[in-house]
């Protein structure tokens, strides 16, 4: 504790004394005696000051280890204050990463569902569009106009989702980023293909018989399309540009996923 008064008391103690004694010897006729109080002032006056002087100086040097301990505590505050500032800042930044990592999950997850609701209906009409097709005597392959529109019909919106997501691909939006180019010529691949057989469709370039039914020949594109691969007319142009780059970006995207389900929140890129 500081004692700014100590310095004070004891010179005014002091002065007070000296001014007493100085003042008792005027009084006093005694050469003897004179000098006795003389020689009793002078020491008193100079441990007066002497003592006055100490306790200046610790007056001075309590209040400097003071100051010190003040300004020792001020940084160790200060630091503190910064540090929880730090910690304050790095948790709202893990929880904003958490909740980017969780809403890019979301998109990615409806992205995968739309496009697998998209890639299972085109399976399906495949399916529907082979069971229509009929083999003559021949050689030909015959399907019913009717059913042939409608299932055609279905198969043109299956090829607009494609080209839809290829599009979003191009846009390149974050929580699709991990697909990088090869992604996006993989559907430009299958959705051409799938253009190319509607086109059949849109520009009516199978024979159109009299009874219902249209002629489908082993070259169209509609026939390579929807048979088996077992087929001794198939030519592999429907696996190698439509269903191998599908299976390949599906693949990727539950990979991704997949991974992704297993890391931290924190973790996802």
């Amino acid at each position: 504790m500081r004692t700014p008064w100590i310095g004070a008391v004891v010179c005014s103690i002091g002065f007070a004394s000296a001014t007493w004694l100085f003042f008792g010897i005027e009084w006093t006729n005694e050469d003897a005696s004179r000098d006795k109080m003389l020689h009793e002032l002078f020491k008193f006056s100079v441990t007066t000051v002497l003592v006055g002087g100490a306790a200046l100086v610790y007056d001075a040097l309590s209040k400097r280890a003071d100051e010190r301990h003040e300004k020792a505590e001020k940084e160790r505050e200060d630091r503190k204050a910064d540090l929880e500032r730090e910690r304050e800042t790095r948790e709202a930044l893990q929880e904003r990463i958490r909740e980017r990592a969780a809403a890019q999950r979301r998109q990615l997850e409806h992205f995968l569902r739309e496009a697998t609701d998209a890639y299972n209906e085109i399976k399906y009409i495949r399916r529907e569009l082979r069971n229509a097709l009929s083999s003559q005597e021949n050689g030909t392959f015959h399907v019913g106009v009717e059913r042939y529109c409608q299932l055609l019909r279905s198969l043109n919106r299956g090829q607009l989702k494609l080209e839809q997501f290829r599009r979003i691909l191009m846009s390149k939006p974050d929580y699709l980023s991990f697909l990088g180019e090869q992604a996006a010529d993989w559907l430009a691949d299958a959705e051409e293909y799938l253009r190319h057989v509607t086109q059949e469709y849109e520009y009516r370039r199978l024979e159109n018989l009299e009874d219902g039914t249209l002629i489908v020949d082993p070259k169209s594109k509609l026939f390579q399309y929807v048979v088996s691969r077992s087929n001794e007319h198939h030519d592999g142009s429907s696996m190698t540009m439509h269903f191998r780059p599908l299976d390949k970006f599906f693949q990727m995207l539950a990979s991704h996923i997949e991974q992704a389900e297993r890391l931290p929140t924190s973790e996802v890129k």
